[in-house]
């Protein structure tokens, strides 16, 4: 065997509006209001995730509802140095959060140009 997995850890979340924390947009409804419910609510994910995968990340992870700063810095929080590839900008997206998959892995090559 040349050393690679004999099964692939793959993970969904819908992460319901987990949106990053910008003090221009606290008065929006599904906005963290500090920067501390922010944190609060990125610890309980990575929480959730080290229950499910142990101490190493899946090889992929798609998430949605969730905005570009938050998938970066959920990333950033993952053991293994894991990389990130984010959808591309969607004119129109008033809420800011993203309907598209960003995915965290190990698989992934490169993240896309925004």
């Amino acid at each position: 065997m040349n050393g690679n997995p004999r099964f692939l850890l793959f993970g969904w979340w819908n992460l319901h509006n987990f949106a990053h924390f910008d003090s221009a947009k606290i008065s929006h409804k599904r906005w963290p209001k500090t920067q501390r419910d922010y944190e609060a609510k990125r610890d309980c994910i990575l929480t959730a995730l080290r229950e499910v995968f142990g101490n190493r990340s899946p090889h992929l992870l798609a998430l949605c509802e969730i905005t570009r700063e938050a998938a970066r810095d959920l990333a950033a929080h993952l053991p293994g140095g894991d990389q990130l590839a984010l959808p591309p900008r969607t004119p129109g997206n008033l809420r800011g959060v993203s309907d598209h998959l960003p995915i965290i892995g190990r698989l992934v090559l490169r993240e896309a140009s925004a």
